[in-house]
């Protein structure tokens, strides 16, 4: 993706692929837009480190947009997306 083409995206789009980026300069494997047991997921980063796999799940809204109903969803999801990794 070129420059011209990442000013046209929405800002959490251009924070996702920074951060997707940021960590796979960081010996983590990325997956943007992961689906899992139909649900989504912004990114998904694992890394291997000591025998141990890490599993970090992002997700990105816009500030405005997030209601105390919406992070009780995103918990849930969370708590479903994890259970899938484990």
């Amino acid at each position: 993706m070129n420059s011209s083409e990442n000013t046209d995206l929405p800002e959490w789009r251009k924070t996702q692929l920074n951060i997707a980026k940021i960590l796979r300069n960081n010996s983590f494997e990325t997956w943007e837009e992961r689906a899992l047991d139909n649900r989504r997921i912004d990114l998904l980063a694992k890394r291997y480190c000591n025998n141990k796999i890490y599993n970090i799940v992002f997700e990105f809204k816009h500030y405005e947009n997030v209601t105390a109903s919406s992070e009780d969803k995103f918990l849930e999801q969370l708590h479903e997306y994890l259970q899938l990794l484990i």
